[in-house]
């Protein structure tokens, strides 16, 4: 669940020391602070990699990219479907063996992507995808929802171009 601060290393300890095992892992949502993503930004959180060097393999969500990091001590599993216009990049279900890092099965997934007005785009595959343009003219708007269909998008939102910020 999410918490704040350190009550995230204090559950996630917590639980170590309540589940002994031979190998100690812990799951959690959050990433490390200081996670560069594929967009060269960091991700600010509370939770370092000093709070959590007494697990053995930390897996970690947040991040919808997947990695691997240190060896396979660390993983972000990344989310596995592009449910955010804009996501790029593979995605994996993970396979956990009973020693080394965990292996990646590809999945195979819908993209989600957006375009401005007049541009609407041809998806990479055939019917592999959801298409939002942004800033459409009211008066042209199911012309083209219709364009992005029978350009082989799944489906279109079209969005109007008087559209308020806070709307989008």
């Amino acid at each position: 669940p999410y918490m704040e601060g350190d009550a995230v290393t204090a559950a996630a300890q917590d639980r170590g020391l309540r589940y002994p095992c031979d190998e100690r892992r812990v799951f959690l949502h959050y990433a490390l602070d200081g996670k560069i993503l594929d967009n060269e930004y960091a991700v600010p959180t509370a939770l370092h990699r000093s709070d959590l060097d007494w697990f053995d393999r930390i897996t970690l969500g947040h991040v919808h990219s997947p990695s691997i990091e240190e060896r396979g001590t660390i993983i972000y599993t990344g989310a596995p479907l592009h449910h955010d216009f804009g996501d790029s990049g593979d995605r994996y279900a993970w396979l956990y063996g009973p020693t080394g890092p965990p292996q990646p099965l590809p999945l195979h997934f819908p993209r989600f992507v957006t375009s401005t007005y007049p541009r609407v785009p041809v998806p990479a595959d055939a019917k592999s995808g959801f298409l939002r343009v942004l800033s459409t003219p009211k008066g042209l708007m199911g012309d083209v929802r219709k364009a992005a269909t029978d350009a082989g998008w799944l489906d279109a939102v079209i969005l109007e171009e008087h559209l308020p910020q806070e709307a989008v």
